[in-house]
């Protein structure tokens, strides 16, 4: 019989210190990779963060289980964020009951809402162009 491993979740004071962290380290949160900011100098990062995590609480885990769980935590404030907006831009335009914790805004100040919330654009009125244009503009 396969024994099934214990689950501890992360504490809120660890997700504190991951969201403190990667505003401290702007580089880190990007993911991307530069000549100023390599592969080896996000492991090391990643590596002291773990370090601290894994000292601070009662969940530890390995560096990459904690890379995971940051993405994790993107995930779920995203979900969170979408779900509000839509309930908000629904009919009757009526306020969320969901408001967003302290740290979820500190992580959405972090990743951005543009790519999944969609870009705040002032509506216009088509405009109408005239049949002349048209059909001399294909002719």
């Amino acid at each position: 019989m396969e024994s099934k491993k214990l689950r501890i979740k992360v504490s809120e004071s660890q997700k504190e210190m991951i969201v403190t962290y990667m505003e401290n380290h702007p580089d880190l949160n990007k993911g991307g990779l530069t000549y100023t900011f390599t592969k080896k100098m996000r492991q090391n990062l990643w590596q002291e963060l773990t370090d601290q995590l894994n000292s601070k609480g009662t969940c530890i885990k390995t560096m990459d289980k904690w890379i995971k769980c940051w993405s994790d935590l993107k995930q779920e404030v995203k979900k969170r964020f979408s779900e509000r907006e839509q309930y908000k831009n629904g009919t009757g335009k009526r306020p969320s009951s969901k408001d967003l914790s302290e740290l979820d805004l500190r992580v959405l100040a972090l990743i951005g809402t543009d790519g999944y919330a969609g870009l705040k654009v002032k509506e216009t009125a088509p405009r109408i162009v005239s049949s002349y244009f048209f059909l001399n503009a294909f002719c």
